[in-house]
């Protein structure tokens, strides 16, 4: 039997995946340092924001490391973000 292909994750998708992210309270820059863990480098360059992190765009997530991305992007909860915030101070 043909295992049918894996469908296929377009940048679309992830973006809209952290847009429903961020709205549910998510800090923006817990999904930044997400996307650069998962990010190509090799892709292309960060953008400069003028913050401190330096953006990847989401097209740069290599196709075969999209589920695991959205899989620990869901895992990324609003909550955690105050705890996170004292740790680092």
């Amino acid at each position: 039997m043909l295992k049918s292909p894996a469908p296929i994750l377009t940048a679309t998708v992830l973006r809209a995946a952290i847009r429903k992210q961020i709205a549910s309270g998510v800090d923006k820059r817990a999904i930044s340092f997400l996307v650069q863990m998962f990010a190509n480098e090799e892709l292309g360059a960060a953008r400069d924001d003028g913050d401190t992190i330096k953006r990847q765009a989401v097209e740069h997530i290599p196709h075969g490391q999209r589920v695991a991305f959205l899989e620990r992007l869901a895992g990324l909860s609003s909550i955690e973000q105050p705890a996170r915030r004292r740790l680092a101070s």
